[in-house]
């Protein structure tokens, strides 16, 4: 399993099924990283 299915998986989840999953460490620094890399993404396709 790819990380993007991974992660697709993890998004569509409800809230609370999201929660218990973030609260390890590893998965709170993958998210972090993830958001910081989807708005990094964003810039580059708005062209800043």
């Amino acid at each position: 399993m790819s990380n993007e299915y991974g992660l697709w998986a993890w998004y569509r989840k409800p809230i609370s099924e999201r929660k218990q999953i973030v609260n390890e460490t590893s998965e709170q620094r993958f998210a972090r990283q993830l958001i910081e890399w989807a708005h990094g993404v964003g810039k580059l396709l708005r062209g800043e």
